[in-house]
């Protein structure tokens, strides 16, 4: 028999020991399942190689490796990701290379425009996603933008932009407030020369998960003038860029942006490494909260991942920019 460990959203990056029937090969782990929620995992065989489970045809993408295995209970609000907009409507999505100065580095930015914008000529929405690749590709949130624009969420151009290789650097580490400026001052400013967005900061969000949920929320404070939104999901905190962030929240001068902020019941954590994402989203709303900042959002009963996170885009996008 195999030593065989399991690693869901519940512990993330330690493996969980399974334990052995007495006298067989079975080996299994038991956890309390909640009506209406939703589980992510996989296993590792002789703590190598993760694989999902075998046995289960359901799966999403992982936030880092390969494919999670996913259990739903009765109740669960699923995402209806490639259900056709109302009308038939798509938005369609645009390619620039946006070559930073400031950084001396340049990447490619998708860009999503909403059905009709060609027709229009009213200013629109802007919304920054960061890591806007696995956005795109894992939390199929173009299908989710043409599901909600012009139903529940007015006209937006969102502006994916991928992370560098070093992506820590502008994702809590010691660049970060260096990318943030880049962001603000310079790929705003092109995308409001190639596109019809709107100049008012209430108009405009800057958006990330993980790392990246705390360079949004930073974002925001640092440049108010620029975003007056930001979104966050299942923040990790750091620790270098949060004493700063955190001091900002906390020096009574509160600035004009409100902030959407969710997490899941079943977060990752590795005791480890200090790392629990739940208990440092807490920490960051109430922060924002006691500060006096308007917060909408809060924990779900969903697990770490990409299964959770795309199905609470259309909450997150009325959130920032409702009808």
């Amino acid at each position: 028999a195999q030593d065989v460990a399991i690693a869901g959203s519940m512990v993330a990056g330690r493996p969980e020991p399974m334990h052995r029937v007495a006298g067989t090969d079975l080996w299994h782990r038991t956890y309390p399942i909640e009506p209406g929620a939703r589980y992510e995992y996989r296993f590792q065989v002789d703590f190598g190689q993760w694989v999902a489970d075998p046995l289960n045809p359901d799966s999403v993408p992982a936030a880092w490796g390969d494919a999670f295995s996913e259990v739903a209970t009765p109740g669960y609000r699923r995402e209806a990701l490639h259900v056709e907009p109302e009308g038939g409507l798509r938005g369609r999505i645009e390619e620039f290379e946006w070559k930073s100065a400031s950084l001396g580095n340049e990447r490619t930015v998708q860009v999503y425009l909403p059905p009709g914008y060609d027709a229009g000529d009213a200013p629109n929405a802007l919304l920054v996603v960061q890591q806007g690749d696995d956005y795109l590709a894992k939390g199929g949130m173009a299908n989710v933008l043409d599901r909600t624009v012009g139903v529940s969420v007015r006209p937006v151009v969102a502006a994916f932009v991928p992370p560098i290789p070093q992506w820590w650097y502008e994702a809590g580490g010691t660049g970060t407030e260096e990318y943030l400026a880049a962001v603000a001052k310079e790929l705003v400013p092109a995308l409001a020369e190639r596109y019809r967005i709107s100049d008012r900061p209430e108009d405009r969000a800057l958006m990330g998960q993980r790392s990246f949920g705390l360079s949004a929320c930073y974002g925001a404070l640092l440049h108010p003038g620029v975003f007056g939104r930001a979104a966050i999901q299942s923040v990790a905190l750091g620790d270098v860029a949060r004493h700063a962030m955190f001091a900002l929240i906390a020096d009574g001068e509160r600035r004009d942006v409100s902030f959407y902020v969710d997490w899941n019941r079943y977060e990752a954590r590795d005791p480890d490494r200090g790392l629990d994402i739940g208990a440092e989203s807490r920490r960051l709303w109430k922060a924002l909260e006691d500060a006096g900042y308007a917060l909408t959002g809060g924990e779900a009963l969903d697990a770490y991942g990409w299964g959770g996170w795309r199905a609470r885009t259309d909450d997150l996008l009325v959130a920032l920019f409702p009808m």
